[in-house]
């Protein structure tokens, strides 16, 4: 039995790795006019890697298509 599952988790760790890298986190800044005070949060933006032309067409495209048979 673990001749099938190992491959398949190490196919679906392997094939996941890269969305971690897909998003950032930064330190935002809001002022809040009501309260008149500054509050601070973390935000979430999109990394750079996922704008990659390369990346996108290799990872979100071919290897998605050919690992799962859909896109995203």
């Amino acid at each position: 039995m673990l001749q099938y599952i190992l491959p398949v988790t190490l196919v679906a760790v392997v094939l996941n790795v890269p969305k971690a890298f897909e998003l950032e986190t930064e330190n935002v800044e809001y002022f809040d006019e009501e309260l008149n005070e500054t509050a601070e949060f973390v935000g979430v933006k999109s990394a750079e890697i996922r704008f990659n032309e390369t990346y996108v067409l290799w990872y979100h495209n071919v290897a998605r298509l050919l690992m799962t048979g859909k896109q995203d």
